[in-house]
């Protein structure tokens, strides 16, 4: 099997599937008006109708709440309720079990590998094997994993279901999982308001209500089953992306045939899964925890044998592409020594880790940097900092990345008010000489992205798009030439054949690549369309490689901007980074 075709296969056939659905909740409201129109028609001719107008006001009503069920689903990004709904709880930081540490290291590896923010880690109290992702963004998102599963599955296993979880994050499988949970709310309140008019005591309005109710179980069933077909198909296309991600077909399917050992009604057994609310979420899981008469069109994941059929076990013989990487990142983990790995779980130290990374190795300006933090903060936060500062001194110099990156889960944790002081210490730290080294750029744009997202437009206009791009690249051009501007063209030029649209403007000159305009157009290129995403890595790749060697550097700001961008990043991309791993 080619993941990569099965990938591309998978979302298009969601695109049409998407449609379909958006068809579908159309249909629902003209079938509403047609229904209320006859409705009236015939009680008009019995004498009983008093409002002409009634049919096209509930045609609108239907459209309204839709529309708000499908607004609420677009705008909630918090995973969090997903998982307090069905009993979920967060993995503390502290006095955590073996299997619950070995989950947490196995989330923090995928995360490293993949260049996406750890997410959230929650536990469900439950004897079976299942998982699920939920947030509306990756900044939001969270793995729950079964306590079953933890028992049940050994690390390869585990780590292969996670991986699956990790995928639904970064194909944006579960916004669109809260979109549609949205909108199936919304055609729930349609039949809601119907059985409210049916106890009324009015012929008219018992007969509309007739019609809501009617019209509210119609669309449901439409809907559903549009919205599960969509699901089948991201559930291929996450198996597939998850056996590129471990390279390990076989763990995954042993995953698959140990919940098949478990039972058909396992999964479902005492999950509160059984209510109308929670059955809409049973999309979010690893494997269905809802069973369905009629399992071909009511399913929302495809059966177990069909998932084991389609991931050939010799796969990982002909698999093409990046390899992700998770052994390396398991090395990247266990590099950051296990005091400085425990600070980083607690918001308060996290914080000051986070402050000593951003602190230069120059005396002079680190301690301005010290005046300037101990002006708004106390001396212990500086000594904290300074602390941190030395312990990451010591480490190599790509781990920098890897700890900001483990600090992430705790500093979201923290008040809002917190967080905001955390973005302006940082900000002020790297201004501190107006001296402002990559890496620390860098490093306050993803504090900032993970934070504090921008609330700008959801798509950059194309003539943005290409200021931006340009803006970023010319930076990376100068970072891995070190300021020398011949190198800098070189490097630049190597990218242009992956952005047409970029090829009439040229590098631009060093003082224009100051550091606001830097972190603006980093930021801005979080909303960069769908479609230019995969060429602007490909450009900001052969820019980095141009001269043959990678700098740490240059790694770190693609490492960044995928983060930004919301795609994947390998770790061991071929001829990307293994030279700044060589002495680790």
């Amino acid at each position: 099997m080619n993941f990569f075709a099965a990938q591309a296969q998978a979302r298009r056939r969601s695109i049409g599937l998407v449609l379909g659905f958006c068809l579908a909740l159309a249909l629902t409201v003209c079938w509403v008006y047609l229904l209320a129109h006859w409705a009236i028609l015939i009680l008009a001719w019995f004498g009983l109708a008093t409002f002409s107008g009634a049919a096209h006001w509930m045609a609108l009503a239907t459209g309204a709440f839709i529309a708000l069920g499908a607004r609420y689903g677009w705008q909630d990004t918090n995973g969090a309720a997903v998982a307090e709904k069905l009993g979920a709880r967060a993995l503390a930081t502290s006095g955590l079990d073996a299997s619950e540490r070995q989950l947490l290291n196995v989330v923090q590896e995928m995360a490293i590998a993949t260049g996406c923010p750890v997410p959230a880690v929650y536990i469900l109290e439950h004897p079976s094997i299942n998982a699920l992702a939920a947030g509306g963004t990756p900044q939001h998102a969270l793995i729950a994993v079964t306590r079953g599963a933890l028992k049940a599955l050994n690390r390869d296993e585990l780590q292969a279901v996670v991986a699956h979880e990790f995928s639904h994050i970064l194909n944006g499988d579960m916004r669109l999982n809260m979109r549609m949970a949205g909108v199936l709310f919304g055609l729930t309140a349609v039949g809601t308001v119907g059985e409210d008019m049916w106890e009324r005591r009015d012929l008219q309005t018992n007969a509309l209500g007739c019609v809501f109710i009617g019209v509210g179980a119609a669309g449901m069933v439409m809907a559903q089953l549009i919205k599960n077909a969509v699901c089948r198909q991201r559930e291929f296309l996450a198996d597939a992306s998850a056996v590129q991600f471990t390279r390990n077909p076989m763990a995954l399917i042993g995953a698959l045939e140990k919940i098949q050992v478990q039972g058909p009604g396992a999964a479902s057994d005492g999950l509160a899964v059984q209510t109308l609310p929670m059955r809409m979420m049973a999309h979010f899981f690893f494997v269905s925890p809802v069973r369905s008469v009629l399992e071909d069109w009511l399913a929302t994941h495809p059966s177990l044998d069909a998932r084991i059929r389609v991931i050939d076990p010799r796969a990982h013989l002909r698999l093409a592409g990046a390899d992700h990487g998770l052994a390396l990142a398991a090395t990247l983990q266990t590099q950051v020594p296990e005091g400085l790995r425990s600070r980083l779980e607690l918001g308060g130290s996290a914080v000051g880790v986070v402050y000593g990374l951003l602190m230069h190795d120059k005396l002079e300006t680190r301690q301005a940097q010290c005046q300037r933090l101990g002006a708004q903060t106390s001396a212990l936060v500086v000594d904290a900092a300074l602390e941190a500062h030395l312990e990451v001194r010591a480490l190599a110099p790509p781990l920098r990345l890897v700890v900001l990156s483990l600090a992430l889960p705790a500093l979201r944790a923290l008040p809002p008010v917190e967080q905001d002081a955390v973005l302006y210490q940082a900000q002020s730290l790297v201004m501190a000489d107006g001296k402002v080294i990559a890496f620390a750029l860098v490093a306050t744009v993803l504090l900032q992205h993970t934070l504090r997202p921008s609330p700008g437009p959801t798509r950059l206009r194309s003539g943005a798009s290409v200021l931006h791009m340009r803006m970023v690249l010319s930076f990376l051009a100068y970072c891995g030439a070190k300021g020398q501007s011949a190198a800098a063209q070189a490097a630049y030029a190597q990218a242009l054949p992956f952005l047409p649209a970029l090829q009439k403007h040229a590098l631009l000159p060093p003082q224009a690549c100051v550091p606001q305009a830097v972190q603006a157009s980093l930021l801005a290129l979080g909303a960069l369309a769908p479609q230019d995403k995969e060429p602007f890595v490909a450009a900001l790749r052969a820019c980095a490689l141009q001269d043959g060697r990678l700098r740490v550097v240059e790694w770190e700001i693609v490492r960044v901007l995928c983060q930004c961008l919301g795609v994947a990043c390998p770790l061991t991309a071929p001829g990307f980074a293994h030279d700044i791993f060589a002495t680790l």
